[in-house]
């Protein structure tokens, strides 16, 4: 089978190196796009947001929000450089980068049928959210 473009799910988690491989190499065999997912979240946490009696003075809120995307970035820089040294390692010609918005699975799923494969972790977890994804939906709703 040949591909065209393959989507791997990047983080910083135990197994990113392995799957970000595993990708590498039949993007390598088919000369296939590799792109590196780094799924995030874009949403405050209510805990933060609390209106009325109890409410967090908005520079609380604004150091909360600030030092979470600080965190976040931090660690998409971290898959970027594992993802990039397995892409070079690998010598991948075609490579890219997404940082994406994780809240909602029907953006992920929207994402990834746009791949003719998808590498991504039993549950994939989005970065500062609740939210996961499974394998399975992914492959139930992306179509294959």
């Amino acid at each position: 089978m040949s591909y065209r473009n393959i989507l791997v799910q990047v983080d910083t988690k135990t197994g990113a190196k392995g799957r970000v491989e595993a990708a590498a190499a039949p993007a390598k065999r088919c000369g296939a796009s590799l792109t590196g997912l780094f799924l995030k979240s874009a949403s405050i946490p209510s805990h933060v947001i609390v209106q009325g009696e109890g409410a967090l003075p908005a520079e609380a809120v604004q150091r909360a929000t600030d030092e979470r995307a600080q965190a976040s970035a931090d660690r998409a820089k971290a898959a970027r450089a594992l993802f990039d040294k397995a892409v070079s390692s690998a010598g991948v010609e075609t490579a890219d980068w997404l940082e994406f918005d994780g809240d909602r699975d029907d953006d992920i799923i929207s994402c990834t049928r746009q791949y003719d494969l998808n590498i991504f972790p039993a549950i994939a977890a989005v970065e500062h959210s609740r939210n996961t994804i499974t394998a399975e939906q992914i492959g139930m709703g992306s179509g294959g």
